[in-house]
This record gives structure tokens, sequence and C-alpha cells, in this order.
């Protein structure tokens, strides 16, 4: 997308035909402005246009100006101020929204130095990410639960705590035998919430989410076993 600028514009490009809608910034406006971009022969060189001069406005090339920004920095590049307002104080969100990039193949990789200062203390990425999603700090070391090196993604990482939690839970359902030397079904499936019913013991939420999965089922198809896959 070509608009008026230093290069001088380019009529047959389509955000001429509307401008101003090139400049939303609402979600929806921006994602609108995109595909408008996607229909441009010249959108491209657009994008490449606003990142050499900085352009602080609008979308771009089908680039948001967040985007540029994010772009900008990880080339080392100080974006131009869009705004005559005192700079917006450092937050975790601010950071992680500036820092991170969602990889295609599901994970989330951080960019720029480590570690990062923030509210009086410095911070690993993956701590940054714990707290926003959580919204608690993280207790002792965060790691990994999955193989991509370096990923920030909330949902692949836990603390001490919750590592803690789980291998308790492991322990649990590995020690789960009945008085006859039965193993017991373990938590995570109706047969353990069954049980937990005709034993008046406190049903979890896993438990819970079974049975009601296989209710689901059994309406849908007759039988509350799972198909195989």
């Amino acid at each position: 997308m070509i608009r008026i600028s230093p290069r001088g514009s380019r009529p047959s490009a389509p955000c001429t035909a509307n401008p101003d809608a090139m400049y939303e910034t609402s979600d929806t406006g921006i994602e609108e402005a995109k595909a408008v971009c996607r229909r441009c022969p010249v959108m491209d060189q657009c994008g490449q246009w606003a990142l050499d001069n900085r352009e602080p406005y609008g979308t771009w090339g089908g680039l948001s100006e967040k985007e540029r920004r994010k772009i900008l920095r990880r080339r080392g590049i100080k974006p131009l101020n869009t705004t005559d307002e005192e700079p917006r104080p450092r937050t975790f969100q601010s950071l992680y929204d500036e820092r991170t990039v969602h990889l295609k193949d599901g994970h989330v990789a951080w960019t720029g130095a480590i570690p990062v200062y923030c509210d009086g203390a410095y911070h690993t990425p993956a701590q940054i990410a714990f707290r926003l999603d959580r919204g608690r700090p993280a207790e002792g070391i965060v790691r990994r639960t999955c193989e991509r090196e370096g990923c920030v993604l909330a949902s692949h990482l836990a603390d001490q705590q919750e590592r803690n939690q789980r291998r308790e839970q492991a322990s649990k359902s590995a020690a789960a035998y009945s008085e006859s030397g039965r193993l017991l079904a373990p938590c995570g499936t109706r047969s353990a919430y069954t049980r937990h019913v005709k034993r008046g013991e406190p049903i979890d939420a896993a438990c819970r989410q079974a049975n009601t999965d296989a209710d689901n089922r059994l309406r849908r198809t007759g039988t509350t076993k799972a198909l195989a896959s």
C-alpha cells in the first residue's frame, strides 16, 4: 500500500478509496486495514517505506503501528515518538507485547536483552510470561514444559509450586490402590468421580470434567466410552 509520501502517491492503490480507514486504531479497524493491504500489488514496498521512514501512524504494507515498532526495535532502531505525552511507564504487559514473537509452530520467542528490569527488580522472560498468565509471581525457577528452546508461551511454563503439585498428584495416582491391591482409576476419569461420590470424598475439578464429558458422550453416542482415534 502506498499513500502520499515523499516518494509520491499511487492513485491505483486500494487504500486511496478510503485513506482514513488505514489509520484506525481498534483491533477490528486494524484487521480491516490489513485486508486492504493484502489486495495491493505494492504491499511489500509500502511496508518497507514505512519502516525506512519510521512512519509512526497507521497501517502500511500490512504492518500495524505496534508491529513496525517491534521490527524497528529488533533492528536496533528507535521508533519515532507517536505522542507528545510523557512516555508510558514500563510494565510487564508492555514488555511482553513489545518483545515477544509468535512462531508458526505454536511457540512464543522472546527478542531483546535479558534479564529485564521492571517494577524494581530484574526478571527473566519466563518469569514475566508466567506472572502475566497466573496473576502472581513465580515461586522458584520457571521451567519450560515443552521441547522448544527459549519458548515463553505461558501454558508451556511451570514454577516450583506447580511442579510440586504435579509430582504430588502423580504420586497419589500411582499409590491409589484399594484394600485388595487392585489399582484404582486415577483422578481425571469417570471411575474416579464415582469412587469419590461413593466414599464421600472431595471431588476435584478433573474428575468433575471427566464425568461431564462422559455424560455428553452418552447422549451423543449411547456410550460413556471415548471412541478410539
